[in-house]
């Protein structure tokens, strides 16, 4: 019987994960996340993959199964079931922070809330979970089973020993799953490149604590708003030393409210205050926790940056910590954000000099010991740029056990397609993306995009004809004088050599002006 593994997302990409498992009878996916845009897509604040593959196996579609509520696992998943009617399966909390997106989007889903070591079935195959240690809690491992093919898929894990919330990593379980006999694991390569063991949750405590202790003003604190944990430690901070805190920004907002209705965050009741309330106390004796860790446009850090909040403005004394990495191609929006807090005399706090921030994801050591743990028949790495599955490949010199691992390099677009428990070859789907402007939720092709990048870097010329003469406007550049005679020039002297119409005869002559002379195709309109 034969089993694929078809990747949509998250291999060859930090973000927009997405995996398609596939049987004769049945089909599943492991989560549908986005990828953040940089500003290389413009008008452009999420990419999702393409799905239109999924539509020609629409009928034996059953479910998607999510292993934790981060972003780049489900942000898609809302788009996803405005097409497909799809069973969702995943942790509470990765629930509830759907729930609201649904709601939002006014959808309908059947959702099914599991915990660590529930077992389902869908179709022939069998999903157990697997709970590890991450940067949000309910995240979950998937030992998935289909006859004699074992398949463990574990995107984000690291082995935290000392978690804020929830239990250990633990360490025997994958040990016992091991000694079953996996066929091929797949799993997280995002930290891989560090050496080491990558540090407890827990262990950044103190040293928060010594950036609270030692602000003079306000502190405004910002990490990614699922990062229950982070927010725990900052809330017991501020109650320990006598600050109070206001929650600002939607997201932040949203999570710090889920977090508390499953008992993640325990917060005095006096100790969540208003934005007015605030404003009648000292400096020094108030935290605002604020959305915009990536230098977001419509966070509420990028609003305090560009002075676009009346009522909460950036001033001297006020400390910035911004407790996350940034994701590649946020750098710029990050940095410029930064700059403009020290313009209005603030201070941000330098992460590489205060340990303010630890990752989720297992770093080499960690990846090693999974490998001893599991001894694969193949490893598939995913959840990672190309230099993390390709190192991630390179480790399999650095274990030594009983069992001889072949390392498998796929990337977005690829099936893996096993007989029972043998992969037997490697085949091709076309793997395209998907642009959501967030601003009126717009779903933009890959023509839509290249247009949008067409029209951003070359512009627009309108040609407005009054039959004996016309006018020539342009959007997005500004034609000097000498240029727009050189064109009307140009328009007189070709007009009538080709066979066209008289607007195909306009418009084609126009390009090739603006070819010829800028080397530029903006997109030319022809009005009567």
């Amino acid at each position: 019987m034969s089993t694929k593994i078809s990747i949509f997302g998250g291999a060859g990409e930090i973000g927009m994960n997405m995996y398609l498992y596939e049987s004769e009878s049945v089909a599943f996916l492991v989560d549908c996340g986005v990828k953040f845009a940089d500003n290389s897509y413009p008008g452009i604040d999420m990419i999702i993959p393409d799905w239109d593959y999924l539509k020609s196996i629409k009928d034996k579609l059953r479910a998607i199964i999510l292993t934790h509520g981060h972003e780049d696992h489900i942000g898609g998943v809302p788009y996803l079931l405005e097409d497909f009617d799809l069973e969702v399966y995943g942790g509470n909390l990765t629930i509830k922070l759907l729930e609201y997106k649904f709601y939002e989007r006014k959808i309908k889903v059947l959702t099914n809330v599991v915990k660590d070591k529930d077992v389902i079935n869908v179709g022939d195959f069998q999903i157990e979970f697997v709970s590890v240690t991450h940067s949000i809690q309910d995240t979950f491992g998937l030992f998935i089973t289909n006859n004699d093919l074992k398949l463990l898929h574990i995107s984000d894990y690291k082995m935290d020993q000392a978690p804020v919330n929830g239990k250990p990593f633990d360490v025997h379980r994958f040990m016992e799953i091991g000694k079953k006999g996996v066929t091929a694991l797949l799993s997280d390569s995002t930290n891989v490149v560090n050496d080491g063991l990558t540090p407890s949750e827990s262990s950044i405590y103190n040293d928060l604590l010594d950036v609270f202790l030692q602000a003079n003003g306000r502190v405004f604190f910002t990490t990614f708003s699922s990062n229950l944990d982070r927010i725990k430690q900052v809330v017991e901070i501020c109650e320990q030393i006598g600050r109070k805190i206001v929650v600002d920004g939607s997201s932040v907002t949203k999570s710090v409210k889920i977090g508390r209705e499953l008992g993640l965050l325990n917060i005095k009741q006096d100790t969540l205050i208003s934005l007015q309330e605030a404003k009648k106390l000292d400096d020094d004796k108030v935290c605002f926790i604020i959305s915009g860790c990536q230098g977001e446009v419509n966070s509420t850090l990028y609003k305090i940056a560009s002075n676009e909040r009346k009522m909460l403005k950036a001033k001297e004394g006020d400390l910035f910590i911004i407790s996350a990495r940034v994701i590649p191609g946020n750098e710029l929006n990050l940095n410029n954000t930064i700059n403009k807090l020290y313009y209005y005399g603030a201070k941000v706090v330098d992460i590489e000099e205060k340990k303010i921030h630890v990752s989720g994801h297992a770093s080499k050591e960690e990846a090693k010991l999974m490998l001893n743990f599991i001894r694969p028949k193949y490893l598939i790495p995913i959840h990672g740029e190309y230099r993390h599955l390709k190192t991630h490949i390179e480790l399999l010199k650095e274990v030594n056990y009983d069992v001889e691992t072949e390392g498998i390099f796929a990337e977005d677009g690829e099936i893996l397609v096993f007989e029972g428990e043998k992969l037997v070859g490697q085949d091709n789907f076309e793997s395209k993306r998907k642009y959501i402007d967030a601003r009126g939720e717009f779903v933009l092709t890959e023509e839509d995009l290249k247009l949008k990048k067409n029209l951003a870097r070359d512009g627009i010329v309108i040609i407005q004809d009054f039959g004996k003469e016309f006018s020539l406007e342009t959007v997005g550049f500004t034609l000097n004088k000498e240029d727009e005679n050189r064109l009307r020039y140009f328009i007189d002297e070709n007009m009538g050599v080709v066979d066209l119409s008289r607007d195909e005869l306009l418009v084609n002559i126009v390009r090739r002006f603006f070819k010829k002379r800028f080397d530029k195709r903006p997109v030319v309109k022809y009005l009567i």
